[in-house]
């Protein structure tokens, strides 16, 4: 049986829910799935969750910054020479981790298939590490990418379509489901879960909210909760006590407790100015909520249509505010809109994740055919 090994730095709620669906996906296809955990734990996700039993843990040095280090790259070598797989899932092309897994498998012919969920537009993008970065994604014999955004840039990289299959960035759905049961009598309350730091634009639409919010006069009701922790706490939080009580920061909430958060609100925001997917975009949807995404976020493209939701630009304060006046306009519409988001997010599951890491694996071992990559593509 051939061996697929898919490692990650780290392992919190949403890459162990993935596991199990596609273990099983693997084991009916003949491939065996090794799940590797390279470092003990984030030190920039306040993540506590039981790993699966299927789980190698590596336990290498990492950093603050949640790198490995120099010294650990030679435990990882070590560890992937022993359990010498004949395909690997390689997590982008930037990490330490990452390119020594490319190097590794280029050094001893095993198979790579890239994981990626960046967009061309994710950040200002240099012409050497471009050239570089298709060197190395050109030569993966299969990706798999969160959506038609990173696809298409993968595309830009040399990637064939025909390689590229869909859906590396999924919840569990069925654990935010719970909200739409428990979700109180429509307010206007809108809801942001984030790490707190400058790429997620939350000062700059601190201020756009509390504009928002004068122009429906002094008694408006609107309200806006923040869950998260970071390094802009400061800043947020001093905007936050002058705005009357309509900005609260609830300061940082685990994965049993997002539900509640969901269900307690009714519109979900996310202006952040460079986000690869947006995974939060997805709990929001399966708990019942109608979303109001910016265009640099990934995850819109994908996910947000008339009926789910809305895009706009997070590039001004004018966008930031006609964003939230577009929502406002829709009110009525928000109960609706939220079922529907939430029929709609229920084909992006974890059996996505399995179906879309399977087909990417069987291309990279040489076992799909012209047609079946044609249903892949569609995935």
């Amino acid at each position: 049986m051939k061996r697929a090994l898919l490692p990650y730095r780290y392992f919190g709620p949403y890459h162990c829910a993935r596991i199990e669906p596609t273990r099983r996906a693997f084991a009916a296809a003949s491939l065996e799935l090794v799940p590797l955990c390279i470092l003990p734990a984030s030190r920039q996700y306040r993540w506590s969750h039981p790993l699966d039993q299927s789980v190698i843990r590596l336990d290498l040095e990492g950093d603050a910054r949640d790198r490995l280090s120099w010294i650990g790259l030679a435990g990882l070598y070590s560890a992937l020479t022993r359990l010498s797989p004949d395909l690997v899932f390689v997590n982008g092309w930037s990490a330490r981790d990452a390119l020594l897994c490319h190097a590794w498998c280029r050094l001893n012919g095993v198979g790579r298939v890239l994981v990626c969920d960046s967009q061309a537009d994710d950040r200002p993008r240099a012409a050497l590490k471009e050239w570089m970065k298709s060197r190395l994604a050109g030569g993966c014999e299969a990706a798999f990418a969160a959506g038609r955004s990173s696809s298409s840039y993968l595309q830009s990289l040399g990637v064939p379509a025909s390689a590229i299959t869909l859906g590396c960035d999924v919840v569990d759905n069925r654990h935010f489901a719970s909200a739409r049961q428990l979700r109180r009598e429509a307010g206007k309350r809108l809801l942001t879960v984030s790490r707190l730091i400058p790429e997620k634009n939350l000062v700059a639409s601190a201020h756009a909210f509390i504009e928002f919010c004068r122009s429906r006069g002094s008694s408006s009701a609107w309200r806006w909760t923040i869950v998260g922790y970071g390094p802009e706490q400061q800043r947020l939080q001093a905007i936050a006590d002058k705005s009357q009580g309509r900005i609260i920061l609830a300061g940082f909430r685990g994965y049993e407790e997002l539900p509640l958060e969901y269900a307690d609100h009714d519109v979900y925001w996310q202006p952040s100015l460079s986000e690869p997917w947006g995974l939060v975009v997805n709990e929001a949807m399966a708990s019942g909520m109608p979303v109001l995404v910016s265009r640099q976020c990934g995850c819109a493209r994908d996910l947000v249509t008339a009926d789910t939701g809305w895009i706009f630009d997070a590039s001004s304060r004018q966008a930031l505010v006609g964003g939230l006046e577009v929502a406002a306009r829709d009110r009525e519409r928000w109960r609706a809109m939220g079922a529907a988001a939430a029929a709609f997010i229920s084909d992006w599951d974890l059996d996505r994740f399995a179906r879309g890491a399977l087909a990417a694996a069987r291309i990279a071992l040489g076992q799909t055919s012209p047609e079946e990559l044609s249903q892949s593509a569609g995935l």
